[in-house]
């Protein structure tokens, strides 16, 4: 993966360090302005027109990146397509893990209302004759540096809720994919809350996770793009593909920004019934529902889907009676429980000690959670962003 997407490809330094994001996109769009009064006669163009139409973005103001891999590609004619407009677009990378002159495309960080002139354009410039193998996918960086800390937190949960059916509609065997992981065969969601408890100063999730949190942190150890990576698309130059996809990923971004934390999660964790998993899920996706619901076979599997994935959410955000007394009483900091959990996890917050815990659960303890996600922490969560300085860092090289 390519951290170069938050670079500034004309003086390939770090964009924080040259011109500002909003500079950068300012200066991009400036540009396909400009192309716009001469690229009537293009017929990758005007597709790209008609598709503006046709499949409009959620927000067109929104920065995203994108990554594309592709093999067979006969890079001198697609370099020559590409400079066709006088700001560079994509970037092309060699990437070891592909075959047959197998390259990764990488935009620039573009506002939402110029993917699909940006898609166009790499479909018309590797043309008909690339090759898209099982070794290529997809990538794509949202930006969450508009986001608070609950927010991504929230994004998280909704993702997961939707992200069985997210792999049904995306297909190609991606869900078994050792380079797209999904977020329900890792302990990903809680390394998000624990990330969230210091602001994404620690890891979230390992690299191939299907939702890649760790382009989000903080941590010095790690790159930070302020973006959350979405790893599940198979390899294709589609416009019209990609946009639907961008799609349903700005979904979930607006429903984690326009409802607050403790609403997602009382919204998520009440689900239980099929009527209320479906509506639920439209009001996320809207009119894109019925599109990410049409690769399930059946209302039963349908229904165990979405069984599965509120439980995980259920299982991570909230505290059985032996997290309960947990939370209320740490043991102390030289106890081998806490050596331990340290040793396996990393350095973690310790409230107020109460009390020491003696490892026994509270009779009589309540069942449900007191406090979901921990979560008098989290009480100043929505304040602002997290990213107020970031620096970034060249990352090594990825893979599908």
């Amino acid at each position: 993966m390519a951290g170069e997407i938050y670079r500034d490809v004309n003086l390939d330094v770090p964009l924080t360090k040259a011109l500002s994001f909003s500079q950068s996109v300012s200066v991009a769009t400036s540009a396909w302005n400009k192309y716009d009064l001469v690229a009537a006669e293009k017929g990758w163009y005007a597709a790209a027109i008609k598709l503006i139409h046709e499949q409009p973005l959620i927000n067109n103001d929104w920065l995203i990146g994108i990554e594309v891999e592709a093999e067979n590609v006969h890079l001198k004619s697609t370099q020559e397509k590409l400079v066709e407009i006088p700001y560079p677009i994509w970037t092309a990378k060699s990437d070891n893990s592909l075959r047959n002159n197998g390259m990764e495309f990488i935009s620039i960080p573009m506002k939402g209302a110029m993917v699909h002139k940006a898609m166009m354009l790499l479909q018309y410039a590797l043309g008909p004759k690339v090759d898209f193998s099982p070794r290529c996918s997809v990538h794509v960086h949202v930006n969450v540096r508009d986001m608070t800390v609950a927010q991504i937190v929230a994004l998280g949960l909704v993702y997961a809720t939707a992200e069985r059916l997210m792999f049904r509609w995306v297909g190609h065997d991606r869900e078994n994919n050792i380079f797209c992981v999904p977020v329900y065969m890792t302990h990903d969601l809680q390394g998000l809350f624990a990330a969230a408890m210091v602001k994404f100063h620690r890891p979230v999730s390992f690299k191939y996770s299907a939702l890649n949190f760790n382009t989000t942190c903080l941590n010095s150890g790690l790159p930070l793009y302020g973006t959350v990576e979405f790893r599940h698309l198979y390899g294709t130059a589609s416009a019209a593909l990609l946009v639907h996809w961008i799609n349903l990923i700005f979904s979930i971004k607006k429903y984690a920004m326009k409802h607050p934390l403790d609403t997602v999660l009382k919204t998520i964790t009440d689900l239980n019934t099929t009527s209320a998993y479906g509506m639920f899920l439209k009001s996320v996706f809207g009119p894109l529902y019925d599109a990410l619901a049409g690769g399930v076979k059946s209302v039963e599997e349908f229904q165990a889907i979405m069984e599965a994935s509120i439980t995980e959410v259920k299982r991570c955000a909230f505290n059985n009676p032996f997290h309960q007394q947990l939370h209320s009483g740490y043991p102390a900091a030289s106890s081998p429980f806490t050596k331990a959990l340290r040793k396996k996890y990393g350095p973690f917050p310790v409230n107020s000690v109460k009390k020491p815990f003696d490892g026994q659960v509270v009779a009589g303890a309540p069942d449900a959670a007191v406090d979901p996600l921990g979560f008098d922490t989290f009480a100043n969560l929505d304040s602002g962003p997290p990213y107020d300085d970031f620096e970034t860092e060249v990352e090594e090289e990825d893979h599908n």
